[in-house]
């Protein structure tokens, strides 16, 4: 008789967590009892987007696992713009789009409070930026938000100009987003 060994250790993975593309994860900001589940991605950048800083326990649990802490959330203060309809300042999603696009801050899981609203228009703009269509972007937001969606979250993502993000060299990027203006094209012209 064979028997099955089971893990005696359950994982609990953080609220609201998926794989967005390989090496790039969203969840909510986790807690010290996610932790474990986190340790076998290897990642390399934790993005955080929500207005507070990480808790002690997650920048010590970065700092002890070599990963870089980059904290966008201070963006959502920047004085003149909390007048406007905009769910999110355009900085703080082009300067995470920036994080998101650079292989070496891959494996990178971005969060937020809640893991759906400043990461979801995050990654609704980096879709955009690989050409999905947004009926595709935003079925995919609705997919993730659940009844926690919003309509102007997808105005804005909609609406966010793409132009705004340098994208970097090709062999820097990740995979996925193509530069249409200095990428070689995708087929050669007839000759």
């Amino acid at each position: 008789m064979t028997t099955i060994a089971t893990p005696t250790t359950l994982y609990d993975p953080p609220p609201s967590f998926a794989l967005v593309s390989p090496f790039l994860y969203r969840s909510s900001v986790p807690t010290s009892s996610h932790l474990p589940y986190l340790v076998p991605l290897h990642l390399k950048t934790l993005l955080s987007l929500g207005p507070e800083l990480p808790s002690k326990a997650l920048q010590q649990w970065c700092e002890l696992q070599n990963v870089r802490l980059v904290h966008l959330g201070r963006k959502r203060d920047v004085v003149g713009e909390a007048s406007t309809w905009k769910p999110v300042q355009e900085e703080l999603v082009k300067e995470g789009l920036q994080v998101l696009l650079s292989r070496e801050n891959a494996p990178c899981l971005v969060v937020d409070p809640s893991g759906v609203h400043e990461v979801g228009i995050l990654i609704g703009c980096l879709r955009k930026l690989q050409r999905w269509t947004l009926s595709a972007i935003f079925a995919e937001y609705a997919s993730l938000a659940g009844s926690q969606s919003r309509d102007i979250e997808e105005q804005f993502i909609e609406l966010f100009d793409t132009d705004l993000v340098v994208i970097p060299p090709l062999e820097n990027r990740i995979d996925g987003v193509r530069d249409v203006v200095n990428d070689p094209p995708l087929l050669a012209p007839p000759q």
